[in-house]
């Protein structure tokens, strides 16, 4: 879920949960960035980051006898990242931040969804990173709040005593969109 914290449409898309994470604590873990969604924005950030890349690949280029050295390596990389922001403008209203980490092809890991394999990177984060666990407008919305309030607070006890953090607190919250519209 993006930086729209209660919206219909993606609860309908994603689930019924939703975790919602800090980002003073998450900036630690990991780099995190707004999706950008303006065609025109996103052609304008393209073209300056492909002329600066050509910029620095030829800089890099010169000092290295004709290679490519650490600097064009980081310019490249620099575009991937660029480019992984970029989102069809469809999907504005999720309003999406995007965790993005290096890793090799040794860290990547698949599971199944609907006969695709999806891949993914497991990374450690800190549990402070976890501010909400949102509850979607899901049939017995109650029941579920009580069942995950009570499993939160065993898990933010466990980490209050493990992380010497009597003041770390995990809020549970629901949706304020009923399970059926009403008439």
């Amino acid at each position: 879920m993006g930086q729209a914290r209660d919206c219909l449409s993606q609860w309908r898309a994603y689930g019924s949960y939703a975790i919602e994470f800090d980002e003073n604590f998450l900036h630690e873990s990991l780099s995190v960035y707004e999706c950008i969604y303006n065609l025109d924005k996103k052609r304008e950030m393209s073209k300056e980051a492909l002329v600066e890349s050509i910029e620095n690949i030829c800089k890099d280029m010169t000092k290295q006898e004709g290679c490519i050295g650490s600097d064009s390596i980081d310019s490249i990389i620099s575009l991937i990242e660029k480019a992984a922001t970029f989102k069809h403008d469809g999907f504005i209203e999720e309003r999406e931040m995007r965790g993005l980490v290096n890793s090799d092809n040794n860290d990547i890991q698949y599971r199944m969804r609907e006969n695709i394999l999806i891949p993914y990177v497991e990374i450690e984060i800190s549990l402070d990173c976890i501010k909400r666990i949102h509850i979607g407008p899901i049939r017995d919305q109650e029941l579920a709040y009580a069942s995950m309030s009570s499993f939160v607070r065993g898990i933010e006890k466990e980490w209050q005593v493990e992380s010497n953090n009597i003041e770390y607190w995990l809020e549970v919250v629901k949706s304020d969109i009923p399970y059926r519209a009403s008439s």
